[in-house]
């Protein structure tokens, strides 16, 4: 007879065990989801001053790219001038923009493929939008300038014969 109480309170003191290894430390009311769930290691200090230079450097650029199309779209800056402006600036302060121009935009070289982009990214600003005689205008200029670029840029070496 004092066998089956001996097991219920087995029993209970196993299960009471195993609640405990399952919730941890958590009391009862408190909520118990977190203590289930493994904690997300944060950044460490280097990586997050990381993380936060590239957010105020990406910010800096953006300010920087749209006072470029800017000027190109009010027309007071060419397409080869506003391409140096965005290659020097990019140099001295934010080059994985190169990095991603390099890797995305087609064209033989980085000069090409920077102006390839303004162009791309004048077409597509809102005040470039085709609503006007101006816009065609524009439109027509970036594009001859473009492709007088092309025309200037040095061909490619002819390969070696051995």
């Amino acid at each position: 007879m004092l066998r089956l109480p001996m097991l219920a309170l087995t029993a209970l003191t196993v299960t009471i065990a195993a609640a405990h290894l399952w919730l941890g430390d958590a009391l009862p009311g408190e909520a118990t989801a977190t203590a289930r769930t493994p904690s997300v290691p944060s950044l460490d200090p280097l990586a997050a001053a990381d993380v936060q230079r590239r957010i105020e450097s990406r910010k800096e650029f953006a300010t920087f790219a749209d006072s470029v199309l800017d000027e190109i779209t009010a027309g007071r800056l060419g397409l080869r001038a506003a391409r140096d402006r965005v290659l020097y600036y990019c140099l001295a302060h934010y080059p994985e923009y190169l990095s991603h121009v390099q890797a995305v935009e087609t064209g033989n070289d980085l000069n090409e493929k920077l102006a390839r982009c303004l162009v791309r990214l004048v077409r597509s600003a809102p005040a470039a939008a085709p609503c006007g005689e101006g816009s065609v205008v524009l439109m027509d200029q970036l594009d001859a300038e473009f492709d007088e670029m092309l025309g200037d840029a040095p061909a490619d070496p002819a390969p070696c014969a051995s």
